[in-house]
């Protein structure tokens, strides 16, 4: 038996050892449950998140249906998330082009979905009754009164992080 065999240590409690085939490290059982077949557990390991399922039939024998490599089970590729993320079409535009679901569409473009593939400083588009600069206090104008640069560079959203942010009261 090698090292990344489940060795069970006791029954009873239903505590598994189990050590990680990727990096020899401590794998934590994230979820259990009871199969016709036997049960089954998921294990994640601590060190570098890969997942693993053992159970069933054989027990000792890995379920790899699941895999931590997200280029695996992946639709798009780079370059397609970062059209649907540039494009300025609506979402059942780009849904039809694509042949996907709008859900799936307002997931990539919020960052929900494919985070892994986000710009460096990726920021989510505002929803409707956000916070904007445009309907605080000490909006001036074109500009913030109080002199910060951000709403030029980010936009009217960058209210959301603003500690000085007010609502203007008419």
């Amino acid at each position: 038996m090698d090292a990344a065999a489940a060795v069970p240590v006791s029954i009873a409690n239903c505590t598994v050892k189990q050590i990680c085939p990727e990096c020899s490290g401590r794998m934590a059982t994230i979820r259990s449950r009871v199969h016709p077949t036997g049960r089954i557990r998921r294990f994640e390991c601590r060190s570098c998140g890969h997942r693993l399922s053992l159970g069933g039939d054989n027990a000792d024998q890995p379920i790899d249906r699941y895999s931590r490599d997200p280029s695996a089970t992946r639709r798009f590729d780079a370059a397609t998330i970062k059209a649907i993320r540039e494009s300025t079409d609506g979402r059942r535009v780009l849904a039809k082009q694509y042949g996907c679901s709008q859900t799936m569409i307002r997931d990539i473009v919020a960052g929900r979905s494919y985070k892994d593939l986000l710009p460096e400083g990726f920021r989510a588009p505002p929803k409707p009754g956000d916070p904007s600069c445009e309907r605080c206090r000490y909006w001036e104008a074109e500009a913030c009164g109080m002199g910060f640069p951000d709403p030029a560079e980010e936009g009217p959203s960058f209210a959301r992080d603003c500690s000085l942010y007010a609502v203007e009261v008419c």
